[in-house]
């Protein structure tokens, strides 16, 4: 079972939204929980978890509403295409592409950071590119470890849950023009 610990709810307003989009607005929400395990599993560097250990997962969401379009879920690339001039926002948007779902990672650390910042291909060929790729430098297998055959867990350090927490409370600092809300327990 989880429980929430955090909820921050911050709605983008048009005004802020590059180059003055008046048909477009964000809604974008990020939670922590409180989880325990209910069996054992392995970290993202292989160690052994037992069941019953709590740790903390991460999940942002959003909605960008444009005229005539929607988009929802995980859409940190449209809230930046309207918002990424705004520092925080940037910084909120580079958290949520790095920490969301901790404990649903595919690779090992090793076999992400492999795999990081090669280049980007459409989600469709990623995973045989990514399987191809991995072969090449010999980390398609890591410790046993077959990339995409399981779920692992990412531990989130706390100054990580500190800094989403600080950068939703700055981007309260923008008031009105931001019309953000931070609601607990939303």
């Amino acid at each position: 079972m989880a429980t929430k610990i955090f909820s921050g709810l911050i709605r983008l307003d048009k005004s802020t939204a590059r180059g003055n989009r008046s048909e477009v607005t964000a809604v974008l929400h990020v939670n922590f929980y409180r989880q325990n395990f209910q069996d054992q599993a392995l970290t993202i560097d292989l160690h052994q978890i037992d069941a019953g250990f709590e740790f903390t997962r991460i999940h942002f969401t959003g909605v960008v509403d444009q005229v005539g379009r929607s988009v929802t879920g995980q859409c940190a690339d449209e809230v930046m295409r309207y918002w990424g001039h705004i520092p925080e926002i940037a910084k909120y948007c580079r958290l949520w592409e790095r920490w969301n779902d901790n404990e649903k990672r595919i690779g090992t650390r090793d076999q992400t950071l492999a795999l990081e910042g090669v280049f980007e291909i459409d989600f469709d060929d990623y995973e045989m590119w990514a399987k191809s790729y991995l072969s090449d430098v010999g980390l398609y297998s890591d410790r046993d470890y077959v990339w995409g055959s399981g779920k692992l867990i990412e531990i989130v350090p706390v100054e990580i849950l500190s800094e989403i927490e600080t950068v939703v409370e700055n981007i309260r600092a923008y008031g009105p023009i931001l019309k953000m809300k931070d609601c607990a327990n939303a």
